[in-house]
């Protein structure tokens, strides 16, 4: 499992609660993530935030192995945004 937190503090929180370093690389350029190395992507409560969402999905699509899945998540109301 490896996880993705661009924001500092929360990234720190996962590492220490994960046991390993939590990788830092924004949507949608996914930088030192390698190409095909992902069974399954999670974004969860995530896409709505990323300007350019088509590029993100490309990304993700992109480190997926070949017949992989994306789980994707989006707040149920808008003020949960």
């Amino acid at each position: 499992i490896d996880a993705i937190e661009i924001d500092e503090i929360a990234a720190a929180k996962a590492s220490e609660r994960l046991g390993k370093q939590v990788g830092a690389s924004p949507l949608p350029e996914l930088t030192g993530v390698r190409d095909g190395s992902y069974d399954m992507v999670a974004v969860l409560d995530v896409i709505e935030h990323v300007e350019d969402d088509v590029a993100a999905l490309r990304a993700i699509a992109r480190v997926l192995k070949p017949g992989g899945k994306i789980l994707i998540t989006v707040p149920a109301h808008q003020w949960m945004w």
